[in-house]
């Protein structure tokens, strides 16, 4: 489990899939329920990374129930918070909530600021899709609060993204500036280039919004070189 686990940070996906099923099946010979639920949600991420959301909902699946059996309240809210990420990508709204709400209470329980502020921010994301603007502002508030206390610049600064999209949505442009700018200065400081490339997709869609076409087209032309040559 820890070789599938190396190789997943490596980008060897297709060489943690096998490690983590080989753990899987070991585990599960032994009875061994905790480390069957941990290799169950490595094969959910590897398949989450692949595309294979079928088959990534399934192993969170398991490992929520099996965390469940457990009473462990730390794989409960990351396997919930992964199935939410699923069920918002596949268009089941009102479980994503469900579960990003699990997720959220398992993670106040810990005290896991870091988890709260992710769930926050995912939450945030799903209410602004829904179109629910006063819950969507205070879920990516709460990120953000969340965040301003763990000195992590770069998640920081992805909480705000979440802010400055709320408020592009709602054309409140003097915040979403402010976001946006504040965004850019934390991805820098963090060291984080996709955070910078998001910034800049968000300045050019602030500009767009301002009528500012040839500023939003030099900002959206920029963003996307940062993000192909990161692959991203």
């Amino acid at each position: 489990l820890r070789d599938a686990t190396a190789a997943m940070r490596q980008g060897n996906l297709r060489g943690a899939s096998a490690l983590a099923a080989a753990a899987e099946a070991r585990f599960r010979a032994r009875g061994d329920a905790d480390g069957r639920m941990r290799a169950e949600n490595l094969l959910g991420a590897v398949a989450w990374e692949t595309g294979e959301v079928g088959d990534a909902e399934r192993y969170f699946g398991t490992a929520l129930e099996l965390a469940h059996g457990l009473d462990d309240s730390l794989m409960t809210a990351r396997a919930s918070n992964n199935l939410a990420s699923v069920a918002h990508l596949t268009g089941r709204p009102d479980l994503a909530l469900s579960l990003y709400r699990t997720a959220l209470l398992s993670y106040q329980r810990l005290g896991d600021r870091r988890g709260m502020a992710e769930t926050s921010h995912n939450l945030g994301i799903a209410f602004r899709q829904l179109g629910q603007w006063t819950d969507a502002e205070r879920a990516a508030e709460e990120a953000v609060r969340h965040l301003d206390q763990s000195g992590d610049a770069a998640l920081r600064g992805l909480a705000l993204v979440g802010l400055a999209e709320l408020h592009l949505e709602l054309k409140a442009w003097p915040l979403a500036e402010r976001e946006v700018e504040r965004a850019a200065v934390l991805a820098a400081e963090g060291k984080d280039p996709i955070g910078v490339a998001e910034a800049g997709r968000l300045r050019a869609l602030l500009h767009l919004g301002l009528g500012h076409a040839g500023a939003a087209l030099r900002e959206a032309l920029t963003a996307r070189d940062d993000a192909h040559n990161l692959g991203t």
